[in-house]
């Protein structure tokens, strides 16, 4: 989404040519966090409830893990209007992590922040939620910050600083393009990101199902036709250990580090096909 001298991005959707405009955060939105008295003590974080209280380490890839929230007590909950959440918030981590930011979908309950996150809610109708997410959640917001943080590492971010955070903005429907576009981006990473964990799933059961338990001869799984006992050795049995490089003749070269250095271990033929043989199982 940078843009160029003539305040146009290099890449654009077809049918889309008009300038952008830059506005500051403080104009398209309000932007509020919990007041230093309103800070909650542990005691009152609850198990279970009526009203989430989210902080930061709820927000995980761009989403709240509301699994993970704790609640508070009505009266903290009506305590302010200003930090009650709503699908659609755009929130965005001041303290810790900083710079973490979440926009708010899938809410079923009442919500407020924890000290620590900046609620920001959309003031304009010209705005498009999902835009504004990915414009923030960008490298736009932290590069500013870090260009006006004095004193080394940034510890905190600022609301002074942020309301003067400039954006950059294309026309409503152009907004909206992009906003759709990069939101299935994400869906497809989230998508495959399960298909990935799920197939780690598979591959431990696998590793932990084709090898014989301790003191046993065969695996509980096996492969059509096999139905021998394995047999247990030695790794040195199997193996020859070189200091120096050395020719090659049959066997796999493989390095790996030692007190003296780089050692060269020749892996034999039949130990590297068994090995390559349950790498491709793994997989």
């Amino acid at each position: 989404m940078s843009t160029n001298k003539s305040n146009k991005p290099e890449l654009r959707f077809k049918g889309f040519s008009d300038d952008w405009e830059q506005r500051k955060l403080s104009e398209i939105t309000t932007i509020h966090a919990r007041i230093g008295w309103q800070n909650l003590r542990t005691s009152e974080f609850l198990d279970d409830g009526d009203y989430y209280l989210i902080t930061g380490t709820d927000i995980v890839e761009g989403r709240i893990d509301f699994s993970n929230c704790h609640y508070v007590a009505k009266g903290r909950y009506d305590q302010d209007k200003n930090i009650q959440i709503n699908n659609g918030s755009i929130l965005i981590t001041k303290d810790g992590t900083l710079g973490k930011v979440a926009y708010v979908s899938g809410l079923n309950k009442p919500a407020t922040l924890n000290a620590g996150v900046f609620n920001v809610v959309i003031k304009a109708d010209d705005i498009d939620g999902t835009y504004l997410y990915h414009y923030i959640d960008g490298p736009f917001l932290m590069d500013y910050v870090s260009k006006r943080a004095t004193g080394g590492t940034i510890k905190h971010l600022n609301q002074s600083i942020l309301v003067d955070f400039p954006v950059v903005l294309p026309s409503y429907e152009e907004q909206k393009k992009i906003g759709e576009t990069l939101q299935g981006l994400d869906s497809l990473i989230t998508l495959h990101q399960r298909k990935c964990d799920n197939l780690k799933i598979i591959k431990k059961s696998m590793l932990d199902n084709l090898f014989p338990k301790i003191g046993e001869k065969v695996p509980k799984w096996r492969f059509k036709g096999f139905n021998n006992d394995w047999e247990q050795r030695k790794l040195g049995d199997m193996t020859v250990e070189l200091t120096e490089y050395e020719t090659l003749k049959s066997g796999y070269p493989l390095l790996t580090s030692s007190r003296t250095g780089f050692q060269q271990i020749i892996i034999l033929q039949s130990l590297a096909l068994f090995l390559m043989v349950n790498v491709l199982i793994g997989i």
